[in-house]
């Protein structure tokens, strides 16, 4: 029962993710990166706000060959697959190093919520973000994909 409602979740969020940050910062990658932490900030606020299910799951079964935990972190990884994909399409030179490190601030940042519930997480995140795309942009210029 566990693993099918990880599985459903991860199925949704996989499409809907990238689709709400499309909607919501048009097709400039550079903005759908910044745009991850609002999204974050209107998440957080929603009175059924609990954390993620992909870190709860990881957690609640925590050895890496369970099939739950397998399929959270799978989800997880499909999250950072389209953040190195927005790094890529921003030029930035080494978008899976990028993508790991915005992945971290992006889990960091719910966990924070979680714990501290002061509606303070996003912004923080988003400020650790933008120094992040800074840096990444302005030295990480590039003139092919990965693909």
């Amino acid at each position: 029962m566990a693993l099918a409602c990880i599985e459903t979740r991860d199925r949704v969020w996989r499409v809907k993710f990238p689709e709400l940050l499309r909607q919501r910062a048009g097709a400039d990658p550079v903005a759908q990166l910044h745009e991850v932490f609002r999204l974050w900030r209107d998440w957080f606020t929603d009175l059924h706000f609990r954390g993620c299910i992909f870190i709860h799951a990881c957690s609640e079964f925590p050895s890496p060959n369970d099939p739950c935990h397998v399929a959270a972190r799978e989800n997880v990884l499909a999250l950072r697959d389209t953040i190195a994909d927005l790094a890529d399409q921003a030029g930035i030179a080494n978008a899976d190093s990028f993508a790991a490190m915005y992945s971290l601030i992006m889990q960091g940042a719910i966990v924070t919520e979680v714990i501290h519930r002061e509606n303070e997480a996003a912004d923080t995140a988003a400020e650790i973000a933008r120094v992040l795309i800074r840096d990444a942009v302005s030295t990480g210029v590039k003139t092919c994909t990965r693909y």
